[in-house]
């Protein structure tokens, strides 16, 4: 899945594909504050997406289940 995001998706997004799109479904993201990708995005609402909430997790780079699985259990037992 990974590999075929690199490869079909990955241009299309940075090229603005999906950047009208709002999202219908109520959405939690987890980041981690060191997240190359996502920059440290600021936990908290994402204007432009009413369904969309961000929640930062310090000290944590890109692969979130690996660096941190107990946030994710966490936050699971908490939904």
């Amino acid at each position: 899945m990974f590999r075929t995001f690199l490869i079909r998706e990955l241009m299309p997004v940075s090229r603005g594909r999906y950047a009208d799109g709002v999202l219908e479904v109520p959405t939690t993201l987890l980041v981690g504050t060191r997240d190359p990708v996502t920059k440290g995005r600021l936990a908290g609402p994402v204007e432009g997406q009413p369904q969309l909430d961000v929640e930062a997790l310090d000290g944590v780079a890109h692969w979130v289940p690996e660096q941190r699985p107990r946030a994710i259990i966490d936050w699971v037992n908490r939904a």
